[in-house]
C-alpha cells in the first residue's frame, strides 16, 4: 500500500528553517529553497518451512510519502520543484516494489537463516535507495516528465542479489 501527500511549508518559519538545516541533500530549483521528499517504507514478511528449508510464503511493503513544497516560490520554480519531488517519489515506490519482488525470490536451508538473509537485504536496500536519493538530487534539472527511464538509481538490486 501506497500513501502519497502532499504539504506546503513555511521557509522562512522556525520549523522551515530547520527543515532546510536537516536535509540530507541540499539542493533546490537554481534558487529560494528545496521541496522535500520524505518517506518510511515498512516491509512485513511471513516465512514457511518447506521441505528444502524455508521460503517467503508472502510480503508486503507499505509505503508512506510526504512530499513538501515550499509557499511563496515563482510558478517556475513551483513546477521544476514539483517534478524533481515527483522523481523521488517514484525512485521511492519503484525500490518498494523491486524490494518486494526480491524478497518474495528468497528462500533459504532454514527459517532462521532466511530471517537472517532478509535484515541483511533491508539494510542494503535502504542504503541503494538513499544512494539513488542522492544522485537524482545530484542529475540537475527534471527533464520531460522529471523522472526520464535512465534516471540515475532507477535499477536496484540489493547485496548478494
Amino acid at each position: 500500500m501506497v500513501t502519497v501527500r502532499e504539504e506546503s511549508y513555511d521557509p522562512a518559519s522556525a520549523d522551515g528553517r530547520r527543515r532546510i538545516a536537516e536535509a540530507p541533500h541540499r539542493t533546490g530549483a537554481r534558487s529560494g529553497p528545496p521541496g522535500f521528499t520524505e518517506y518510511v517504507l515498512r516491509p512485513r514478511w511471513w516465512l514457511l518451512p518447506d521441505p528444502q528449508g524455508c521460503h517467503v510464503d508472502r510480503a508486503e511493503t507499505a509505503v508512506d510519502i510526504v512530499i513538501r513544497i515550499p509557499v511563496g516560490v515563482s510558478d517556475g520554480v513551483e513546477r521544476w520543484l514539483r517534478r524533481h519531488e515527483d522523481g523521488h517519489r517514484r525512485l521511492t515506490e519503484d525500490h518498494a516494489r523491486m524490494l518486494h519482488d526480491r524478497l518474495v525470490e528468497e528462500r533459504s536451508n532454514s527459517c532462521a537463516a532466511l530471517d537472517r538473509r532478509i535484515t541483511a537485504i533491508l539494510e542494503g536496500a535502504d542504503e541503494a535507495l538513499r544512494a539513488a536519493h542522492a544522485r537524482w538530487d545530484g542529475a540537475g534539472d527534471p527533464p520531460g516528465d522529471g523522472f526520464p527511464e535512465s534516471a540515475p538509481g532507477s535499477s536496484f538490486r540489493p547485496p548478494g542479489a
